[in-house]
């Protein structure tokens, strides 16, 4: 006997059933499992989605929704019509063109994953051209499918700037690759005479270079075969569906499922974790971040002697055991010394492959945090946009993530700018001094704070320039805390 949960009420099937309802009845069941708070549209979108997802048709799926209809109107006679409805609504969503689907079965033996990842490895020899127009696919791929034409209008960005906290390092080294004098643009297809400018040439460009890379799996390029590379990368690296459909902004006919499928609330941080995922698992020839727990009695200070007496070192690239300094007063007399923020945790960067001998041989010392509490789980990196939070929250910087100061802030007093890093994030005042630095300070901006616009408070800090970025007379409105101040604050 079949039992089906519609919604939340489950109905036992004793009346005999043809073997497509059968199939179609075994198949809901198996999606939507026994959750009981699930209306029947979510449960129809869902279900739709996996059918579309493994490579049904159109028709292969019309025919199994009919097949459930009949069965649910079999069990549930007094349905009202919103419920029936439902069905109704399904029926008419999936009737889509079938040519997409089509085409990207016809690759076959190479999945988007497959393709992402093969290009990004790439060894094959090629010339300054070629180079340029692989390079800028993949830049589009890790940026979340972009487009050619913004591809063409990108600027280039700074790798510590702030605007790059959502850019994935890999994509940031391919245009630094790139990098042209006086030249802002991400890519200099523009300044290039072997490369076209116009979209569609420039993608046609792309195609050629691409089946030079795959050979016979190679597919016919679309203005979104990236961003089908990355939703295939995406799910294949295990980010839920719902997540993916937050974090793109149109769905590629490719993956028409995705229509089916309830985006996730995601913050952008949220985001940008997940577009920093998706690139480590296309491409996870770079250093990433990780964090190890220290046994008891052990600090970073004899992870790092041990591995140099040991000769392996060069396992790690870099590590960070951030520390605050703090003031204790026994009796009259005032001591310094300092309290690392995270008491054991000793942060390092390193080669995901370099993981397994690195803690075979610190493995007495310290372990290494993984996705999940299993021997056989890979190790858990840590996005760079996580780092540069955290960063940017305690005010302590490693070098591949220190702030670029704007050259042209200028800071000058009364300039009103915010405070974006360290513990006072988030405050904005106006810069009430513009000290000159030395060979051995680093340039300190002084300003006065106010908190509010009925009762002047004020205090000044001196900050390093990286901590401030200027706030434009255009959004100063947004700034009520701001207003008028210049009235009254001692510049």
């Amino acid at each position: 006997m079949l039992t089906v949960r519609f919604a939340n009420n489950r109905y036992e099937l004793d009346a005999p059933l043809s073997e497509m309802a059968r199939k179609s009845v075994a198949s809901f069941s198996r999606v939507t499992g026994e959750s009981e708070s699930t209306s029947l549209e979510e449960q129809l979108h869902g279900w739709v989605a996996s059918l579309f997802r493994a490579g049904h048709s159109t028709a292969t799926i019309r025919r199994y929704l009919q097949s459930l209809r009949s069965v649910y109107d079999t069990v549930s006679p007094e349905a009202d019509a919103s419920t029936a409805e439902a069905f109704t609504s399904m029926l008419a969503q999936i009737d889509l063109p079938e040519d997409a689907r089509a085409d990207s079965r016809e690759a076959g033996a190479i999945t988007g994953y497959d393709m992402a990842r093969r290009l990004a490895v790439n060894t094959r020899r090629l010339t300054e051209a070629q180079s340029l127009c692989l390079d800028a696919f993949l830049y589009m791929v890790y940026r979340r499918g972009m487009t050619v034409e913004s591809l063409l209008d990108e600027r280039r960005t700074a790798s510590h700037s702030t605007s790059a906290a959502d850019i994935p390092q890999q994509a940031l080294a391919l245009a630094e690759r790139h990098r042209r004098p006086r030249c802002r643009r991400a890519f200099p297809f523009a300044a290039d005479g072997s490369a076209a400018s116009e979209p569609g040439t420039l993608l046609k460009k792309m195609e050629s270079v691409a089946a030079d890379v795959l050979g016979s799996g190679a597919p016919r390029f679309t203005p979104d075969t990236a961003l089908s590379l990355w939703i295939d990368s995406a799910i294949d690296a295990g980010i839920a569906a719902e997540a993916v459909g937050a974090c793109i902004d149109r769905i590629p006919a490719t993956h028409t499922w995705l229509r089916f499928i309830l985006p996730a609330a995601l913050t952008p941080d949220e985001v940008a974790d997940i577009t920093c995922r998706v690139a480590d698992h296309i491409n996870p020839r770079r250093t990433a971040w990780y964090a190890m727990k220290l046994r008891a009695g052990v600090n970073p200070t004899a992870i790092s002697r041990h591995l140099h007496a040991s000769g392996r070192d060069a396992l790690v690239e870099e590590y960070f055991y951030p520390c605050r300094e703090i003031a204790r007063r026994t009796g009259k007399k005032l001591t310094f010394g300092s309290k690392p923020y995270i008491p054991d945790i000793l942060f390092f960067k390193a080669l995901g492959r370099n993981l397994a001998a690195l803690f075979t041989d610190i493995g007495h010392m310290a372990w290494c945090y993984r996705h999940v509490n299993a021997s056989g789980s890979e190790y858990a990196s840590i996005p760079d946009a996580s780092m540069r939070r955290f960063q940017n929250a305690i005010g302590l910087f490693t070098p591949d993530l220190t702030p670029v100061v704007n050259p042209s802030a200028g800071f000058a007093p009364g300039t009103p700018v915010s405070i974006t890093a360290g513990p006072l994030a988030g405050l904005v005042g106006y810069v009430a001094q513009n000290d000159t630095p030395n060979s051995t300070t680093p340039a300190l901006r002084r300003f006065s704070i106010r908190l509010s616009t009925s009762a002047f408070l004020s205090f000044e800090v001196s900050l390093d320039e990286r901590f401030l970025s200027p706030i434009p007379t255009s959004d100063l409105h947004l700034y009520p805390e701001l207003v008028s101040v210049t009235d009254s604050a001692p510049f």
